[in-house]
């Protein structure tokens, strides 16, 4: 047991050692590399307190991750809300600092399409306004609907005229209701 006890010692003896060495190489090794990060912010004038940056994140199973969008729905509608005459897509894209990112060209698509559909906005062509039109946008509406409705009301007019004057097509009544009618007589 005795030998057991001494083997023991004699290896932890060995394993302070070694790591004493190994953290005095580390010591070393981060004393050379600032020294070499003195000499290369005095040659080329990079900061020292600047790491390098990852290009992109990933996670830890190795995936890439993904920006998150939450929040940005209510940023198009104040986007498209703010433009009194419309903006279009590549509009919206600028105003929300999207244009390099190619997801979000996406996103802002979708997002777009949905919000159109639940009436949050509202498309016209490749524009888009605000679902509740400002007073501009309701006397230019007003205006071209004031033409629909008169060319509909002068049609309404013509079918009522020829109705008052007693001529009724026989297409507009069914033919046995109009023998029947004949046959009381």
């Amino acid at each position: 047991m005795k030998s057991l006890r001494k083997v023991k010692k004699d290896l932890e003896k060995k394993r302070d050692a070694l790591t004493a060495e190994v953290d005095s190489q580390i010591a070393e090794i981060d004393k050379k590399q600032e020294l070499l990060q003195a000499y290369m912010d005095a040659e080329f004038g990079t900061p020292k307190s600047k790491p390098a940056q990852k290009t992109s994140k990933t996670t830890p199973s190795g995936r890439r991750q993904r920006r998150s969008r939450k929040g940005l729905s209510p940023r198009i509608v104040n986007v498209i809300n703010e433009a009194a005459n419309g903006i279009k897509r590549k509009g919206i894209l600028e105003k929300l600092n999207m244009v390099t990112d190619t997801a979000g060209h996406q996103y802002v698509s979708n997002e777009l399409g949905r919000l159109t559909s639940n009436g949050s906005i509202r498309a016209v062509g490749r524009s888009y306004f605000p679902a509740t039109p400002s007073a501009s946008n309701d006397e230019a509406e007003t205006t071209a609907g004031d033409d629909v409705a008169s060319d509909n009301s002068d049609a309404v007019t013509e079918e009522s005229s020829s109705s008052e004057a007693g001529f009724e097509s026989s297409a507009s009544t069914p033919p046995e209701e109009s023998a029947s009618s004949d046959s009381e007589l």
